[in-house]
């Protein structure tokens, strides 16, 4: 469902993604693990289609550069810094996104009744706590019932118990969907029976890449 062949990408004369080929099939989850600047946002980035990029990209059978709004009406996209706007309450964001998506504004209110959010829907976002936030952005994900996720760090910068908290969520929200999801905790995800794959240097390796050692985990 998802490939990547040859994939190039770079910011001005500076590489991020050095001939990345990779594939991920449909209903079949992989961690794409990696430290931070291995390009692995700029990946996702190229699966959206919303930076230009070189080599071969097929999403669902779409190229997202000729096909972009069509490739990501078929993506949940979960990004690492959630960009929720802080003065709109729980409620609010939620019917605002599934306006963008051009779904029933009761479809906001039964993501946020899913995420169980329900008690804090009258709430500003910015008065959430972390865990709160990214079950959200979670929620406002899987708003549509997208068949891929893209999940950057989704339990990035969260206390051991909200980490937990969503991988649960995640586990149990996202059966029966393909995912590639970006992450440095990939034990939190051993339930989502996922194959891992590495990116190093814009490069995918085989195996742990020797300079990762004790760092990803």
């Amino acid at each position: 469902m998802i490939r990547t062949e040859s994939l190039v990408q770079s910011y001005g004369r500076a590489p991020v993604l050095r001939g990345v080929d990779l594939a991920v099939e449909a209903g079949e989850t992989v961690l794409l693990l990696g430290p931070n600047g291995a390009g692995k946002s700029t990946l996702f980035r190229c699966l959206l289609g919303t930076v230009a990029y070189g080599g071969s990209v097929s999403v669902d059978g779409r190229d997202p550069l000729r096909q972009g709004r069509e490739t990501r009406r078929r993506i949940g996209y979960l990004p690492q810094s959630d960009g929720l706007q802080g003065d709109l309450t729980v409620a609010e964001c939620a019917r605002f996104a599934s306006e963008l998506r051009g779904l029933p504004r009761a479809s906001g209110d039964r993501a946020v009744e899913q995420a169980r959010l329900a008690e804090v829907a009258d709430r500003r976002v910015d008065e959430l706590s972390g865990g709160m936030r990214r079950r959200l952005c979670l929620a406002l994900a899987l708003l549509g019932d997208p068949p891929i996720l893209l999940l950057d760090e989704p339990t990035a910068g969260l206390d051991r118990d909200s980490r937990e908290e969503l991988a649960a969520r995640l586990a149990e929200a996202c059966r029966d969907k393909t995912i590639l999801l970006a992450t440095h905790q990939p034990e939190e995800h051993a339930q989502l029976g996922a194959r891992a794959v590495w990116l190093e240097a814009g490069q995918v390796v085989d195996g742990e890449p020797a300079t990762q050692s004790g760092r990803t985990r």
